[in-house]
């Protein structure tokens, strides 16, 4: 999808290109299609260079409505149009392909312009034009080469008159060049040329113009504009001049003027191409010029050169050396001594190339040798010169030259070859670091073209390297990355993070992008660097996450509905999971055989009601049912279930439920559904979510052991939520806090660390631990770690656990200076030990022994009888007339009975022994010490006597018995599942001899109290 600014360019490229083209076949040259003046090209080839290869539509739509103005048929017109579009996109393809700079400052440039760009790409629109008029039989055979000949003339002017211009201004040069006293002068000098214009093209000289030299003074101005303007302003002379002369042309008047117009449009033609040209071609030559120039004083910048001079006919040698900096030569110099105080290995090279000039082979003696200097070091000297003078029979008797100390040259060239070396190795370093780079790299240059990425940056993109070279970032579809890109080259580090939309592919990413300005030498900004993650697997966990989180805070609010009346606490349940997932409906329902009941919902007015009916295999709980597991459909018709009888009567495109168990048993569903399709796919969180909701109504319904079932789902939730800190601290071998980070601090509640060194770190330890705190601190200065679990008390009250692991800290001299530790808060961890101790071993409604604390107890006292030689009973008590009050009164006057049995059960006996609820109305009594029956008989009766007291229930007097089963150890058993069946066996003789009383376990019979 393209964006506004590519929207607009398309619609400016149309316009120009439609406006230029009926413009130019208002002055045809063959028939009415060929010109010798055709602008769109130009503008075509420059917008497709500036503003990239995909305005190409633009071009073709164009071309397409102006062959169709001047009467072609439409697929005349769509062949041309294919050829005037393919041109300019073929040369502008091919001058970014070999380096083209838009800004034509070398030989090189212009050559590719005109080379691919005037020739090659208009070649294509003029071979296509012209084929396309010979097959629509508008041009004959036998004129098809001069039709081809003027029709690429026209291309080719277009391109040179209005292609250079566009393809070299811009804003921010030109307004440089422009500005201060430069500007006023070229101003005038643009004045001139226009009045010149007028003069020659419409004055009183006009008619004489093609004959009279101001029709070339307009090449002199162009020149000069050129030179002090660039080739920005000199070209955009040069078309306001070509203007002038097409206008001149079209309305009668100036010197290309003729009855033959064929003859005025070639000689307009030569006019505007020279003028075009001599501009570019001048202004080209002057840049280079300038860069020689540079180059020159560069090199002869800062020469310490030292003179001399040898007259060869009486060996002597004068020097001028006071201000070169070169090593000292004798006073009385001639040829030996200067040979003497050169280096030995250097002196036959010097005469070799000495020889060689005065033979007349070498136009420059030249000879590099090293020259002794104060402290018996050699120095390097560079010795140039020739003869300069001559006796008759042209022997030279005169030499002059120059002498410059080359000693910093090979030292540098000495330790060049060592930088390279390393230089190569850096390189070889750097390459594989891009190339290897987690992150991805764009560079790009202050016009947003991009320069280089690496491999990562087209991975995460999912783009060929190819493409993104070059690359005007002003052109990317999604343009939300644009103001990071620009903050860098406005001097300050950027930063986008987002989703994006790539160019190439079309494909949404969450990126982070990092941006830094690129500065060269001098501190200039010439570009930026941006640094690219891609971020859409962390955003889509993060997702996730949030999703959770608000699952479990969602759950949370469920699990926190407990007080409430069970009907309420469904429909308050439902009510969260509609808002959670944006739905609709939530319903709990209750499936018997083919018969599916709503329990209770959450839903629109007017639309559900509790209790009311439907078939199953009208619902999509019947699926759910049959799946046995989470369902979860976001778009329904386009689902296998798309004919289900659900989706054809109430058209829910939305759906997600789980099944409902109680006690093992699948009791219905929970589900929630909506009208519209989804505005996601349901994840793995969505459906734990449905798991542990559909696990918690299960809870409600059973309550007791459901109610467990919610506790235990709450703590774990909160152990999901819950974090904990991290504190880090360094501490002096006296015990002072040298630093702590913030998680410390919160720890212990101070503010900073002067609040805790001045009460002392191990008074914030509490007593019991200060010892063994004390003892680690001195281990790891000894150079030994450890670890510890123990209390601080902060300074605000709160008791804390925490986990500390200490280690020695050495410094460079690998002498142990402090105590490094890293200690986390684990309170949370030790109070869900404790918590989670109590839910697995104690009934949750009464506070007894479960029946796993009971099998631990029931091995220990095995265990003591075992040791002591002694034993105990097993009590298998049922509670006789309990069903009736449950029936009567609910479930909650059921729960107040099996509280109370419990409490008058532990107090009526002793501290030893154990009273533990198996479920529902069963009870375990763990009497210990008892070898016989005659001990257990007395405290027997005092439990029948107690739970047959009287119970006040809602203003009622209610009544209940026991039935108990004994068995002895080791009599009826020696294990704790042979005691407990025999025990269960005879509570229900007791029952078959009519309640209310104990039987021992005897066998095949049980004895009666």
């Amino acid at each position: 999808m393209y964006d506004r600014r590519w929207l607009g360019r398309f619609m400016t490229l149309v316009l120009s290109y439609t406006v230029a083209g009926l413009v130019g076949l208002s002055i045809p040259f063959i028939d009415t299609h060929i010109t010798l003046i055709w602008a769109p090209t130009g503008i075509a080839l420059a917008a497709l260079m500036r503003w990239g290869l995909s305005l190409w539509p633009a071009v073709w739509l164009a071309a397409f409505v102006v062959n169709l103005s001047i009467g072609s048929s439409p697929w005349l017109a769509g062949g041309i149009a294919c050829g005037n579009m393919l041109g300019p996109v073929v040369g502008a393809w091919l001058l970014r392909r070999f380096g083209f700079s838009p800004l034509m400052n070398r030989r090189s440039d212009l050559l590719l312009y005109l080379l691919l760009g005037v020739v090659a790409g208009m070649l294509i629109t003029s071979v296509n034009g012209v084929f396309q008029l010979w097959l629509a039989n508008v041009v004959p055979l036998a004129d098809v080469f001069r039709a081809w000949s003027v029709w690429w003339l026209g291309d080719a002017m277009g391109a040179l008159v209005c292609g250079i211009p566009l393809l070299t201004f811009r804003g921010a040069s030109v307004k440089a060049t422009l500005s201060g006293p430069r500007g006023l002068e070229l101003a005038g000098g643009t004045l001139l040329l226009v009045g010149t214009g007028v003069l020659i093209f419409t004055g009183p000289v006009n008619n004489e113009a093609l004959y009279h030299p101001i029709l070339y003074l307009p090449f002199f101005l162009l020149s000069w504009l050129a030179i002090r303007g660039g080739v920005a302003v000199a070209s955009g002379a040069a078309l306001l001049l070509s203007a002038q002369a097409v206008w001149a042309t079209a309305q009668g008047s100036g010197p290309f003027l003729s009855n033959d117009v064929h003859f005025s449009l070639a000689m307009l033609w030569g006019y505007m191409a020279t003028a075009t040209i001599i501009p570019v071609l001048i202004t080209v030559l002057v840049g280079e010029l300038q860069v020689s120039q540079r180059r020159l004083s560069l090199a002869s910048l800062g020469a310490e050169l030292g003179m001399w001079e040898w007259n060869l006919e009486d060996d002597r040698i004068a020097y001028a050396l006071e201000t070169a900096g070169l090593p000292p030569l004798p006073n009385e110099a001639n040829g030996t001594s200067l040979r003497g105080s050169m280096h030995p290995e250097d002196v036959s090279l010097f005469d070799q190339q000495f020889r060689q000039h005065l033979a007349g082979q070498t136009e420059l003696f030249e000879a590099e040798c090293r020259f002794k200097i104060t402290g018996g070091d050699w120095s390097w000297v560079l010795m140039r010169g020739q003869a300069v003078e001559f006796d008759e029979v042209g022997k030279p008797t005169r030499m002059a030259g120059t002498m410059i100390d080359t000693s910093a040259r090979k030292a540098a060239e000495a330790a060049l070859l060592e930088s390279q070396a390393q230089l190569q190795q850096s390189e070889e370093r750097y390459r594989q670091l891009l190339s290897n780079s987690p992150v991805g790299i764009l560079n790009y240059d202050r016009e947003l073209v991009v320069t280089y990425i690496n491999a990562r940056f087209a991975e995460i993109m999912r783009v060929p390297m190819a493409y993104m070279q070059g690359l005007d970032c002003h052109d990317l579809r999604d343009q939300s990355v644009i103001p990071a890109l620009k903050g860098a080259l406005e001097g300050r580090p950027a930063h986008y993070e987002g989703q994006y939309r790539t160019s190439y592919g079309g494909v949404e990413l969450w990126i982070s992008m990092r941006c830094a300005p690129v500065r060269n030498e001098a501190g200039e900004i010439v570009g930026g660097i941006a640094l690219i993650e891609d971020i859409t697997a962390r955003k889509r966990i993060e997702d996730e996450e949030r999703r959770q989180r608000r699952g479990l805070a969602a759950l949370n609010d469920v699990a926190a509905l407990t007080h409430l009346p069970f009907q309420e606490q469904l429909r308050q349940a439902l009510q969260i999971g509609t808002d959670h997932f944006g739905l609709s409906f939530g319903i709990v329902s209750e499936v018997v055989g083919s018969r599916y009941k709503v329990l209770a919902h959450a839903s629109p007015a007017d639309t559900l009601e509790d209790g009311q009916c439907f078939q199953l295999g009208s619902t999509y709980c019947d699926i759910t049912l049959k799946q046995g597991d989470v369902l979860a459909i976001a778009h329904m018709g386009r689902s296998p279930y798309h004919r289900h009888p659900c989706y054809e009567l109430f058209q829910l495109e939305t759906y997600i439920g789980a099944p409902v168990c109680v006690d093992d048993q699948v009791y219905g569903t929970v589900n929630f559904s909506g009208p519209e399709s989804y505005e996601r796919d349901f994840d793995d969180g969505d459906r734990e979510f449905m798991r542990l909701l559909a696990r918690w109504i299960g809870s409600a319904i059973s309550q007791d052991r459901d109610k467990r079932a919610l506790a235990a789902s709450e703590q774990r939730l909160k152990t999901i939520i819950e974090t904990e800190p991290e504190c880090v601290k360094v501490m002096s071998p006296q015990g002072e806090v040298l630093q702590m980070n913030a998680a410390g601090l919160a720890i212990l509640e101070a503010e900073s660390l002067e609040q805790i060194n001045q009460v002392g770190v191990l008074n914030f330890v509490d007593l019991e631990y200060r010892d063994q705190f004390a003892a680690l601190n001195q281990q790891a200065l000894a150079g030994r770690s450890g670890s510890l679990e123990f209390t601080v008390t902060g300074r605000q009250g709160c008791v804390r656990w925490l986990d500390t692991h200490a280690a020695p800290l050495r410094d460079s001299d690998g002498q142990i200076t402090a105590v490094l530790s890293v200690t986390r808060d684990i309170t949370q961890l030790k109070q869900q030990q404790q918590k989670l101790e109590q839910l697995a071993h104690h009934d949750s409604l009464t506070g007894l022994p479960n029946r796993m604390l009971l099998a631990e107890r029931m091995m220990q006292a095995v265990a003591h009888a075992r040791r002591q030689a002694s034993g105990f009973a097993v009590c298998y008590l049922d509670l006789d007339g309990f069903k009736e009050i449950n029936d009567a009164l609910g479930h909650e006057a059921g729960d107040q009975v099996l509280r109370r049995v419990a409490r008058r059960l532990v107090e009526t006996l002793r501290e030893v022994d154990t009273v533990s609820r198996l479920g529902g109305d069963e009870f375990v009594l763990l009497l210990s010490d008892i070898a016989s029956q005659d001990q257990a008989v007395v405290t027997l009766a005092r439990v029948l006597e107690q739970v047959e007291a009287p119970i006040v229930l809602q203003g009622r007097e209610c009544r209940v018995s026991a039935s108990i089963g004994i068995a002895l150890y080791p009599a009826n058993g020696e294990d704790p599942e042979t005691l407990l069946r025999h025990a269960d066996q005879a509570m229900y003789g007791a029952k078959d001899e009519g309640k209310n009383r104990y039987r021992f376990y005897c066998g095949s019979k049980a004895l009666l109290s």
